[in-house]
């Protein structure tokens, strides 16, 4: 092979290679806006999958909350995110969210007929030994089409305690009796 052949086949591959990715931002084609179904495929997509890209805009905003474990000697205090996840919709039956502290899942659907998207909760686990208390953050904010979830444990707090209250906005939401481990986990989500 000569020379000539050679840069010409290296400047063919990297020609290849921008124009693939410039093109990877248009391989779902853009629609006007988002059925209410969209909205239903996106919350199981992301209670499974990890990384999901859709063929429509989103807009994500988070808003903090003050987790406390309190026991006899005092509380600590943690701050957790509650993440929204809203767009447009040609149509939609209306799903009043429910209060942050009440959610008891990761994702739950919300929609007022014009707008529908998905809120995030807080979701606890509980077993003989533990508690698991796991919550999404946002990285980042604004508008996009590409939801990754870190769903590895990013951020682990563990605390033992014994006959302990864990409070939301200074609102009681459990109690613990006896011995307990309880772990906080957060699950990233990057835009």
């Amino acid at each position: 092979m000569s020379m000539n052949s050679q840069v010409i086949l290296i400047a063919l591959v990297i020609s290849s290679l921008i124009a693939l990715t410039l093109a990877t931002t248009r391989l779902a084609p853009r629609t006007g806006e988002a059925s209410f179904r969209d909205i239903i495929e996106l919350r199981e997509r992301l209670c499974s999958d990890r990384s999901v890209f859709i063929n429509f805009e989103v807009f994500v905003t988070k808003r903090d909350h003050l987790l406390e474990i309190c026991v006899e000697s005092g509380c600590r205090r943690i701050t957790v995110t509650e993440t929204w996840i809203i767009t447009p919709v040609s149509s939609s039956p209306i799903i009043k969210p429910e209060d942050f502290a009440k959610r008891g899942e990761l994702f739950a659907l919300y929609s007022n007929r014009t707008y529908a998207g998905m809120s995030t909760g807080i979701q606890f686990e509980f077993t003989d030994e533990e508690v698991v208390v796991t919550y999404v953050e946002a990285k980042r904010i604004g508008k996009t089409r590409k939801l990754i979830l870190s769903k590895e444990v990013v951020d682990e707090l563990v605390i033992y305690v014994e006959n302990a209250s864990i409070l939301l906005d200074g609102k009681e939401i459990a109690i613990i009796n006896g011995f307990s481990k309880i772990k906080i986990k957060k699950v990233v989500l990057e835009l």
